[in-house]
């Protein structure tokens, strides 16, 4: 791992994308007029790095070092597939470390996959509207949920860059050394079992639509089990491990909902109902992060701490009073992300996993009782014509 501030880490990029461009014929070196400088620096960054007690891949790092000390600053001959195949790397490398949000979306995953229980995913899966409300949008009833749009997109990275790799399957070295270049495609398997998890929820939608359970045939994956690097890709390229990062997990003083549910029932003496809704809402989200904030801090946290279940407690408490303000789909995407955990840590009977069960089963009953009316809607083609009207 770099020991690394910014530059150091644009500065091992570009090194490494130097080495590609030569090993694919795309760049002459010799005449490069800042290449002795640039030599220079490179010498020193492999010598700090390498004395590192962190474990960095210096792999081309060092053979670029080898390549310069060898003075050999061409191919003797052009592969074109190399060529242009590396031209396609270089523009999707320029897109996808321009785009942020991305970035953010597959890094992220990474903690994602540790708190599984705490998938904020779930809000949108919920229903088929909800997703299309979260891909045009980037919210779920007011609530901040980019993932679904950026997930999408992800996955188009991942697809052009399996496009690349297949294109040079003749040449297997280059292969490994795009794959090693690309960091962010190392978690590609992470970024597939959290689209696994979509998939699953989306087969769901069927039963809402329907109201009874269809057969399904598992995809194994689909397309996603095409996708490149593989897991023996990965191993193929000895990386070294990382370090586990150490928790930061913090102490927060205990929670109440009695400020908050004070709030709410003096917004409604008031017959402010709207306000009501609004100070709830901004309330369950403040838990929700709160709970994330404990996932974060590892599994284990998330499991033992009493903190966890004292949030969930309140959050279902908080959730209950918007939902019979008539807030329902927004109780149902807050709550969402956490009821698997509920479930399996309190069991289906508790009374507060119930609370938050019902929350659920009010929901996806306005779902069912959409699709009744819609569908009604759709037999009715002539419902806008006055009685003797045609």
């Amino acid at each position: 791992m770099l020991s690394i501030d910014e530059n150091a880490f644009s500065f091992y990029s570009f090194a490494g994308l130097i080495e590609l461009a030569v090993s694919a014929g795309y760049v002459n070196l010799g005449s490069w007029v800042d290449l002795n400088p640039f030599t220079e620096a490179l010498v020193r960054f492999e010598e700090r790095e390498g004395s590192s007690d962190n474990a960095t891949d210096l792999t081309l790092v060092r053979t670029l070092k080898l390549r310069l000390d060898q003075k050999n600053y061409r191919v003797a001959k052009l592969d074109e597939k190399l060529f242009y195949a590396f031209a396609s790397y270089l523009h999707l490398t320029r897109e996808i470390y321009s785009d942020w949000s991305v970035q953010h979306f597959i890094t992220g995953t990474v903690v994602w996959i540790d708190r599984q229980s705490s998938n904020s995913d779930l809000s949108f899966l919920l229903s088929p509207h909800l997703f299309a409300e979260a891909l045009a949008t980037g919210t779920v009833a007011g609530i901040s949920r980019p993932a679904a749009k950026l997930g999408l997109k992800a996955l188009l990275y991942f697809e052009r860059f399996t496009d690349i790799l297949r294109r040079i399957d003749h040449d297997r070295a280059f292969q490994r050394d795009l794959i090693r270049h690309a960091r962010w495609s190392h978690l590609l398997l992470r970024v597939s079992k959290r689209l696994d998890v979509w998939d699953e929820r989306m087969v769901q939608w069927d039963e809402l639509a329907t109201g009874r359970i269809e057969e399904h045939f598992p995809s194994e994956g689909g397309r996603l089990l095409l996708l490149r690097p593989t897991q023996r890709d990965l191993e193929d390229l000895g990386l070294p491990k990382r370090p586990q990062l150490p928790s930061t997990e913090s102490v927060q003083p205990e929670y109440s909902t009695a400020v908050v549910m004070a709030e709410t029932d003096k917004f409604l003496a008031e017959g402010r109902t709207g306000a009501a809704r609004i100070r709830l809402k901004s309330e369950a989200e403040a838990i929700s992060r709160r709970l994330v904030s404990l996932s974060v801090a590892g599994p284990e946290a998330e499991r033992q701490t009493p903190e966890w279940q004292r949030l969930a407690t309140a959050l279902i408490s908080v959730c209950t009073k918007l939902a019979t303000l008539g807030s329902v789909k927004v109780a149902a995407v807050i709550l969402a992300p956490y009821i698997g955990n509920l479930v399996n840590r309190f069991g289906p009977n508790d009374a507060t996993t119930k609370r938050a069960l019902n929350i659920m089963s009010s929901f996806r009953e306005q779902i069912n009782n959409a699709n009744v009316a819609e569908s009604i809607e759709q037999q009715l083609p002539f419902r806008n014509f006055q009685e003797g009207g045609y």
